[in-house]
């Protein structure tokens, strides 16, 4: 898949592991904590929200993904989100959907050993999709650091974060 890195795939493969174990792809969904849940007690009825009960790590990096695809020129995925946004769906709500249609897409993908087809991601992917924006901005460049607290800041770092362990810093090239 174009949109995903070979370190997105790594954390998906990882975080997932065997994926046969899911006898569809709504429990790996459920697994990555990216289902609905609705908290109700007696009368009071709340709001539809993610569960979260999965990996956090797995949801930061579909997340990441999943921006990185919504601005990816000729993207299914960007496809689909552009789609739901049109249809009147929040842009963070169409977000999650593209975050729950990725998991959807690559557990079935590691399960069956097909190769990936854009086309099947959304009906419109192929067709519909013109991009009349401006094309993305150029990649950004990805260090990594033993996890030392903020000594990649004191490096010229434009921003750290902590994924497991290793500090990543991304600056503009």
């Amino acid at each position: 898949m174009p949109e995903l890195g070979p370190k997105t795939v790594a954390v998906l493969r990882a975080e997932l592991g065997e994926v046969d174990r899911f006898s569809c792809t709504d429990q790996a969904v459920a697994y990555a904590g990216m289902d609905i849940e609705i908290k109700e007690s007696g009368k009071l009825k709340g709001k539809a929200k993610l569960s979260k009960r999965g990996s956090g790590l797995l949801r930061q990096i579909l997340y990441l993904a999943a921006i990185r695809s919504i601005h990816l020129e000729g993207s299914a995925f960007g496809a689909y989100y552009h789609h739901l946004v049109e249809r009147g769906l929040k842009k963070m709500s169409a977000v999650m959907a593209v975050m729950r249609k990725m998991v959807r897409v690559t557990t079935h993908l590691m399960k069956t050993g097909e190769d990936y087809d854009p086309g099947k991601v959304w009906v419109g992917a192929v067709s519909e999709w013109a991009p009349t924006r401006s094309p993305p901005p150029p990649t950004l460049g990805i260090t990594l650091w033993p996890a030392v607290p903020h000594r990649a800041a004191s490096r010229g770092a434009s921003y750290t974060s902590k994924l497991s362990g290793i500090f990543v810093c991304l600056s503009g090239s």
